[in-house]
């Protein structure tokens, strides 16, 4: 069977946005925006992260060859998406950004720079929340699961 085109897209915006995340990656930002828990549990939190950006990166390219098994990876990477977004982002990292932005510029520029930087990082949580559903909702369609060679169930009839 051909390669669906969504895939293709699909695989590319995977690798890409995995690059992407990978390069604001730091044990620095992790330990401030999580600093409320102990250091073990935010190196482990940090570790998960750089384990789906890989996992990101190689189901991307696996994608590509039409694995089952790379299919069901970008759904749990969508569905961690959705958990990070709802669950994780209000409790820790939300609460902590107007701290951290007073850190990170300074206080004559502060209104500016805040604003700017709130409206990027809700326009980047808006992209990546519709992102992961609309990775969901392509990949669970029957026409993708045949592509990867996935049988999709006969509907049970119940007859005596």
């Amino acid at each position: 069977m051909k390669r669906p085109l969504g895939v293709i897209i699909f695989g590319i915006l995977l690798i890409f946005g995995a690059l992407f995340q990978m390069r604001g990656l730091s044990t620095d930002t992790y330990k401030f925006l999580f600093q409320p828990l102990p250091k073990k549990i935010i190196l482990v939190r940090y570790y998960i992260s750089l384990t789906m950006i890989l996992l990101g990166i190689v189901s991307g390219i696996g994608i590509f060859f039409l694995r089952s098994f790379f299919r069901k990876t970008v759904l749990f990477i969508g569905f961690y998406i959705l958990y990070n977004y709802l669950v994780e982002g209000p409790l820790f990292v939300f609460r902590k950004l107007p701290k951290y932005i007073r850190q990170i510029i300074p206080t004559t520029a502060e209104p500016r720079v805040s604003f700017i930087l709130w409206t990027t990082i809700i326009v980047n949580f808006i992209i990546e929340f519709c992102f992961s559903i609309c990775l969901i909702y392509y990949f669970t369609r029957p026409k993708v699961k045949r592509a990867f060679g996935e049988r999709n169930p006969e509907p049970v009839s119940i007859r005596k």
